[in-house]
């Protein structure tokens, strides 16, 4: 299969839940436009449960940041297994949202092509080999979902990822699970955690941030 008709993506978020959360749109754009592709994504193991139940992934591949406390030679170890399972993939596109020197290293040699952004502190021949193409970094100047989808280019135009969605699917087994949580928070002082409550098969978040994409939460 072509690169424009690609088979298999991988997406990489290296950085915290909020920020996994909202790179969702990116796997939502590519969906759209090609429904049997596979998409995987890398996270940080922590940060992996956000999007445990997200339809739309195929495979969710982890790093621990514990790896490295536990010695020179385990942490080569579990990146050398992490490195056979994502080059088995064979992606026909790495799309790194990271600016981690691990993240574009992964995307440079687990897929035919990589794509990460134009880092102001990786402006650098090694940064540039290591992707196929290099987008602008949009940094503080847009919302970060409209960052991460500026990624897309040059599979996806800028101007069909407009409906592109933020996705936090939720199991049944963990939304019981949270909405006991928030039940026994109920009317405490200061209470902000994220509370889902089950209303017609979807979740309503009590704290949500305005984005230029709308959210879904199912």
């Amino acid at each position: 299969m072509s690169l424009a008709q690609p088979n298999r993506i991988l997406v990489i978020k290296l950085r915290h839940h909020g920020d996994v959360l909202l790179s969702t749109p990116v796997v939502d754009a590519i969906k759209q436009h090609f429904p049997e592709c596979e998409v995987d994504m890398l996270v940080y193991q922590e940060t992996a449960d956000i999007i445990r139940d997200n339809p739309q992934i195929a495979r969710i591949f982890t790093i621990d940041r514990q790896w490295k406390k536990q010695g020179v030679r385990m942490q080569f170890k579990h990146e050398k297994d992490l490195f056979r399972q994502l080059k088995a993939r064979q992606y026909d596109w790495a799309f790194n949202l990271s600016d981690q020197w691990r993240a574009a290293i992964i995307a440079k040699l687990c897929s035919k092509c990589s794509v990460g952004f134009n880092c102001i502190k990786r402006d650098n021949a090694a940064w540039r080999w290591c992707h196929d193409f290099l987008n602008p970094d949009m940094g503080t100047t847009k919302h970060i979902v409209e960052t991460h989808l500026g990624i897309l280019p040059p599979l996806i135009r800028p101007e069909e990822l407009s409906h592109a969605k933020v996705r936090m699917s939720i199991s049944p087994d963990v939304r019981t699970v949270w909405n006991k949580n928030c039940a026994n928070k109920a009317g405490k002082a200061k209470t902000t955690s994220y509370c889902i409550r089950a209303r017609a098969g979807c979740s309503n978040v009590g704290k949500t941030a305005k984005t230029p994409h709308s959210s879904s939460f199912c």
